[in-house]
């Protein structure tokens, strides 16, 4: 693939997307970060065990996993929804990403 003006960032909608980015990245001679920045969701385990590290948000499962559970028990028990929850999430910054890098005419 070719493009006239290459991307200096890929947002990947989940972490396992980013890792196949990377791989994708490595297979095509393609400088992560420095050509190119690939950030992930999910902050999955595997997330800093690639090379480079992934950039990636982090959720907080385990709270919105109480939240899912709560919210179905009432439901089985007729009882009023729960409030809407809203979760914080978190940016890790690892090494796929960097300022993109001005090119030299």
């Amino acid at each position: 693939m070719s493009l006239a003006d290459r991307p200096t960032a890929v947002v990947c909608a989940n972490d396992e997307m980013a890792i196949g980015a990377l791989n994708q990245a490595a297979v095509l001679g393609i400088r992560v970060p420095d050509e190119v920045s690939i950030t992930g969701f999910d902050d999955c385990p595997n997330s800093s065990l690639v090379i480079p590290s992934l950039t990636t948000v982090r959720q907080p499962i385990a709270a919105m996993g109480e939240a899912s559970v709560g919210a179905v028990a009432a439901m089985i028990l007729g009882e009023a929804y729960p409030p809407l929850t809203l979760f914080q999430t978190e940016l890790i910054v690892r090494d796929s990403t960097s300022y993109p890098k001005k090119e030299t005419p």
